[in-house]
């Protein structure tokens, strides 16, 4: 049990929510499987390498966070949760 806490993890959480940033998006989006992994994919399709630091470059990932999120509120919300994974 104490290892799934640590990895944010819990009974419920769905099976493809498999890495750490999954699960955090997950988290913060209402606990909304697809919108997560929507997220997930555009990030992980869109990325430019070295983004983190880089604001033309992070700028794209806002960009793409907009195109699946549709709130400019809800994007400078998710914006830091996603510039933490180091999956990213």
């Amino acid at each position: 049990m104490a290892k799934k806490v640590n990895e944010g993890k819990s009974d419920s959480t769905p099976d493809a929510l498999n890495t750490p940033a999954k699960r955090a998006l997950y988290n913060n989006l209402s606990l909304n499987e697809s919108l997560a992994l929507s997220v997930h994919e555009s990030i992980c399709q869109y990325r430019p390498d070295n983004w983190k630091g880089n604001e033309t470059k992070e700028l794209i990932i806002k960009g793409k966070l907009y195109e699946v999120l549709g709130d400019e509120k809800e994007v400078e919300r998710i914006f830091p949760i996603v510039k933490q994974q180091g999956e990213y």
